[in-house]
């Protein structure tokens, strides 16, 4: 459809052109070279598509402007996953010129070829440890070198099956570049093996009593490790987290996991109540994990008679006092700000909640037109978190703290929460078919979109449950599965 619909050459201009839709304009042309081997002749031919793919190579190593707006990263981004897509692209033309080299051949010139060998020595020979982490976050088994050295591979076998002079030389050098990234190769995995070891002891493991067991659990460092939250007004809940998890982290992640301060406690031995309020004393709880699950028990910092609906003005001093303490917890804000804040909502919300037509009106004054109307209707479905068509107090001050102030994992939960329309804490098919159609910078029939959403919803559904977690979303905007818009992440003053 794609083919047939002439957008190649808009795939192409978006590869070169944005960097936020790239990585989705590649995963398009990689299904569009799998169709049948005349088709594929044609992109080849009419579209000079090995030569696209040999020059987005370059995107491979690159310095991102959305990491450095938003994650305040200055050092170079590698493209593992859009690499993929490339190789996959070069492997079918490849696999399609075996039936039919004339038309494909000339186009894997050296030009071509040199481009491929420039990754894969950067692969080898970059000492810089940040390549090695971002290559981890692949989900491929096979090395992205090996992916590449295959496809000269096939580059040199096509050659080679030419009696042309000139086609036979290119064969030999390419093989010529096998053999010298072969020992570079090799030497590389040793390298690498030898920091691992290197790392393994300087960091060790961390050795997590096994509750009754009289062997301990082992988990290494950054591995997983499920807290089960068992809250005193009945709300329990659970939330995965890292093994190593700090205390000021594990104390972060549940209170914004349940929207206010809470106080964590955990059962000793002796089966008395400790309170977790330090590392040290959360080193001691982790010594009652059993099977990769830490028991917390909450209860709430701060006794107010505090409801989102209700009228502030009708609070004493000392109540207000309590609930802009419970808040200051909560949210990014100073004191005062969050009293001016308050005082505002009450201003505008006569009946203590706010619609969905008062909250555009109110957001847009508030950002001084930085947030146009209708993207403020998309914010009040991320900030109305009871999902009852009205923002509260609390809902309010803890959206704009998020919004304005709060870090990347925040305004993604956000983006998550605005799309979740029915407020189940996942975002089934129909619900992700309207990310994606948000996120495309070109108009596409609705038929090809929904085909880019089986795939990729498919591929983000680690659990194969048919519905996607935020870890699963937030894992899939991480690696660059789907882009959200940058509304959502971009830094606002």
């Amino acid at each position: 459809d794609v083919i047939t619909a002439g957008l190649i050459p808009t795939m192409k201009y978006l590869v070169f052109n944005d960097e936020h839709v790239r990585w989705k304009a590649m995963e398009i042309i990689k299904y569009a070279t799998r169709v049948q081997s005349q088709v594929v002749r044609d992109l080849v031919v009419r579209e000079n598509i090995v030569e696209c793919l040999a020059t987005s190579l370059q995107f491979f190593k690159k310095y991102d402007s959305v990491l450095r707006e938003v994650y305040n990263f200055y050092g170079p981004s590698f493209n593992f996953s859009f690499v993929e897509d490339v190789a996959e692209s070069l492997n079918n033309l490849l696999t399609a010129a075996e039936k039919q080299p004339e038309g494909f051949i000339d186009h894997f010139d050296m030009e071509v070829i040199e481009k491929i060998k420039a990754v894969m020595m950067t692969l080898v020979t970059d000492k810089d440890h940040e390549i090695t982490a971002w290559g981890e976050q692949r989900e491929s088994a096979v090395p992205l070198e090996e992916d590449l050295r295959n496809v000269l591979k096939e580059i040199a076998a096509l050659h080679d099956k030419s009696k042309s002079g000139s086609h036979e030389i290119i064969g030999k050098t390419v093989a010529k570049i096998i053999k010298e990234f072969d020992v570079l190769y090799s030497k590389s995995q040793i390298r690498r093996k030898r920091k691992l070891e290197r790392e393994k002891k300087q960091k060790g493991t961390r050795a997590i009593g096994g509750g009754r067991s009289k062997a301990p659990m082992v988990v290494s460092n950054g591995a997983g490790l499920t807290v089960k939250c068992y809250c005193d007004d009945g709300d329990n809940r659970e939330l995965e987290v890292a093994a190593d998890i700090s205390f000021t982290a594990l104390k972060r992640a549940v209170d914004m996991k349940y929207g206010k301060t809470l106080i964590m406690r955990y059962e000793d031995s002796d089966g008395d109540k400790m309170t977790i309020e330090s590392q040290q004393v959360l080193e001691k709880a982790f010594d009652t994990v059993s099977g990769g699950i830490l028991k917390l028990y909450l209860v709430g910092k701060y006794k107010t008679n505090f409801k989102g609906g209700h009228d502030w003005k009708s609070f004493g001093a000392n109540e207000q006092g309590a609930v802009l303490e419970e808040l200051k917890y909560q949210t990014h804000l100073k004191p005062h700000v969050l009293k001016a804040l308050a005082k505002q909502f009450q201003k505008v919300a006569y009946n203590g909640k706010l619609s969905k037509k008062q909250f555009a009106t109110e957001f847009t004054k508030i950002s001084k037109g930085a947030i146009r109307r209708e993207e403020a209707e998309k914010l009040f479905a991320a900030f109305d978190k009871s999902k009852d068509e009205e923002i509260d107090l609390r809902e309010f001050i803890v959206g704009l703290s998020s919004f304005y102030n709060g870090d990347l994992e925040e305004r993604l939960q956000m983006c998550f929460d605005a799309y979740d329309t029915n407020g189940d804490q996942v975002i089934d098919k129909k619900e992700f078919y309207q990310i994606i159609q948000a996120s495309m910078r070109v108009s596409l029939p609705k038929e090809t979109i929904q085909k880019i959403v089986d795939d990729t919803f498919e591929e983000m559904d680690t659990e194969e449950d048919g519905v996607l977690t935020f870890d699963e979303f937030k894992a899939a905007v991480m690696r660059r599965k789907i882009t959200v818009d940058a509304f959502w992440t971009r830094k606002l003053k």
